[in-house]
């Protein structure tokens, strides 16, 4: 009866360590359970967040269209409007260059006139020490 006693305790042991595997088991699958949870649960914020960006991207890209057009109509508008004050820009220059003109020529009367007044002073200071003399 040993042997059947021992037969026995034996496969006692061996219940109990199925037993405790089947548990390890249970929890392992409850554990690898838990962890695809938790990696579904992060992998939707990833898409969660994935997409906003997308969705800030297509905003920003569009901001940057819309930008890029108005600074184009802007040019467009300052090519316009320089072409149509380009004529008076011209004659503003040419009434500058008229007004440079005519201030040499003031400055040159002007030099002129005050040598010739310089001379008629000197003329007449001598000849009025001159009548005066005699």
């Amino acid at each position: 009866m040993d042997s059947n006693a021992d037969l026995m305790r034996v496969l006692g042991r061996l219940e109990q360590k199925i037993e405790n595997l089947a548990e390890d088991m249970k929890e392992a699958k409850e554990a690898t359970k838990e962890n695809r949870d938790r990696v579904q649960v992060e992998l939707a914020e990833q898409k969660h967040m994935m997409s906003r960006l997308n969705n800030d991207v297509i905003i920003n890209a569009r901001i940057v269209a819309q930008q890029r057009d108005h600074i184009n109509r802007l040019e467009d508008t300052i090519e316009l409007h320089h072409a149509q004050v380009a004529p008076a820009l011209e004659d503003w220059d040419d009434v500058k260059k008229l007004g440079k003109g005519i201030s040499w020529a003031l400055l040159a009367v002007g030099i002129s006139a005050g040598s010739i007044f310089w001379w008629i002073g000197d003329l007449v200071g001598a000849w009025l020490k001159r009548w005066l003399n005699q």
